[in-house]
């Protein structure tokens, strides 16, 4: 995980059970800022807040750039990829744990 990238995403979020939590919005910005950082994301999961400090995982909507599937993809194209999943199909309110090398 890279902290530093993290740390600047940190106020635009939330923590719950030590994870940090973007909005939908958001997590598309810290697609693009891995790109401008040459940082590789190795994809992400989507929750839903639940009420008090729950959260209920979209298995659905998750994406693991690290499976062989996706073993071909450049960094860039894997960027690319997740960047367009995260912003394609989700109109809910749901919030994404993005993970880094």
């Amino acid at each position: 995980m890279n902290t530093d990238l993290h740390r600047q995403f940190s106020a635009r979020g939330m923590t719950r059970r030590g994870m940090l939590l973007l909005p939908q919005m958001v997590a598309a910005e810290f697609v693009q800022e891995c790109g401008k950082r040459n940082i590789r994301l190795l994809g992400y999961d989507v929750f839903r807040l639940l009420p008090g400090d729950r959260i209920q995982p979209i298995m659905d909507h998750g994406l693991d750039l690290s499976a062989e599937l996706y073993s071909d993809l450049s960094q860039r194209e894997g960027l690319a990829l997740a960047a367009h999943l995260l912003l394609e199909s989700l109109n809910e309110d749901v919030w994404f744990e993005m993970i880094t090398d």
